[in-house]
């Protein structure tokens, strides 16, 4: 199992989902909310079987696994190097769990925002108390209409 491009599945399938959803009509939010998500899971799935393969084969090897290498531009001697290691994948999963979970929330945003420089960037001030916060005049804070 250690010859299949996992690494390289879970790094780019993202990036396939995003220029799939790109070409989708813009003004059905419906459909491009719900393909987002389902291109979530693709790389959530490879991460999944990576972990589980990784556990039962792995665990107690040190160094790098899932290993992929291949030359990009042999001239000044740059190459795709990627692999997984004990710290690493945990991260990789936890990456893949709280995609789905940010796209699931963006559901109820209405999808507008607007810039409030009267709260600070950490969330407490002129929006709630009526007072201006005297951190920076260029502190400003994104939020949800």
């Amino acid at each position: 199992m250690e010859n299949y491009p996992l690494v390289s599945l879970a790094i780019f399938t993202p990036v396939l989902g995003a220029l799939l959803v790109a070409l989708l009509p813009s003004d059905d939010k419906w459909l491009l909310r719900r393909m987002t998500f389902f291109w979530s899971f693709i790389p959530f799935g490879i991460v999944l079987a990576m972990w589980f393969i990784w556990s039962a084969e792995f665990r107690a090897l040190p160094g790098f696994h899932f290993v992929e290498q291949a030359d990009w531009f042999a001239a000044i001697g740059a190459s795709y190097h990627v692999g997984v290691d004990g710290i690493s994948l945990p991260l990789m999963l936890l990456a893949v769990i709280l995609t789905p979970l940010a796209i699931l929330a963006s559901f109820t945003s209405s999808g507008k925002l607007a810039l409030c420089p009267s709260t600070c960037w950490c969330g407490f001030g002129g929006a709630k108390t009526g007072s201006t916060p005297r951190l920076s005049s260029s502190s400003t804070r994104w939020q949800a209409v």
